[in-house]
């Protein structure tokens, strides 16, 4: 079985306003698909609540860096007192969502996923070795690094969509 590691920080992102859901899940589907991962819905929540609905859904990519890595990205929404209002923007009325909105991105590396040192204790022993051993310097001087942008960039593109005054990063030129 291959094994989960979660080497990141979750990153936070909190929201209170008029916000376009639909358009919110499309740009984060789009991102990740742009990226080459492959998309999957894999909880959706929704109950009624006194103040308005509440959701919750995750969307989760995946791509395989090689036939031995493949780089998780878990995007978790949750969202309450949702109340669906109608907005006229540039003479055009929209239905849009006033929400309280709390967006948490996590990421995790899956090594071993093709399961190829799971026959024996000795190949699991091998796969140990080859993890701490051969490609550590590897993944935590190249591959983390740059998977670490790749949040900050999901995070940015989320502030942008969202228009908040926090949007803009300084990692923007890296990677």
């Amino acid at each position: 079985m291959s094994q989960k590691h979660d080497y990141w920080d979750t990153l936070h992102l909190k929201y209170k306003g008029i916000v376009d859901l639909k358009g919110l899940y499309r740009v984060v589907k789009e991102w990740l698909e742009s990226k080459g991962m492959e998309v999957y819905e894999t909880k959706t929540k929704q109950t009624s609540r006194p103040f308005g609905m509440e959701q919750e859904f995750d969307l989760r990519g995946y791509r395989n860096l090689s036939e031995y890595y493949r780089i998780w990205i878990i995007v978790m929404f949750h969202i309450w007192d949702a109340v669906e209002v109608e907005v006229v923007k540039n003479g055009v009325k929209e239905r849009l969502t006033k929400c309280r909105l709390y967006i948490r991105i996590r990421s995790e590396v899956e090594v071993d996923w093709t399961n190829r040192f799971e026959n024996s204790k000795f190949q699991e022993h091998l796969r140990d070795f080859l993890n701490n051993k051969v490609l550590k310097h590897r993944f935590e001087s190249i591959l983390w690094d740059q998977h670490h942008y790749k949040m900050h960039e999901l995070l940015n593109v989320l502030k942008e969509y969202l228009n908040m005054q926090t949007r803009g990063s300084e990692y923007a030129d890296m990677w």
